[in-house]
């Protein structure tokens, strides 16, 4: 049960690779990293959109930051099952990232 909370730090399992990219918006810029699973795609991939809580990040989210979250496994899973997983960055709001209800 240990490993559940580590993320997918101690997995072998192959993971999609991941780009950083940012969406302009009247608000200013918003930040989201994309993971993308290998191969060429047979067709239309479903998309996964994971959003963060209250102080992380979506770097923290798909586990790159520390602490790395349970749900980095989706890098896992969209490689397994050929999914794009997409995870935002809420605005700045007193130090913190949060969602437009800031």
């Amino acid at each position: 049960m240990r490993d559940f909370f580590l993320g997918s730090d101690t997995s072998t399992a192959p993971k999609a690779r991941i780009e950083a990219a940012t969406l302009q918006r009247p608000e200013g810029a918003r930040h989201y990293l994309k993971a993308l699973p290998g191969g060429a795609a047979a067709g239309k991939r479903p998309l996964v959109i994971l959003l963060h809580g209250a102080g992380s990040s979506a770097a923290q989210l798909l586990g790159l930051k520390f602490p790395p979250s349970p749900l980095s496994l989706w890098l896992e899973m969209a490689e397994r099952e050929h999914l794009v997983v997409i995870a935002l960055d809420g605005s700045k709001r007193r130090g913190e990232r949060a969602w437009n209800d800031s």
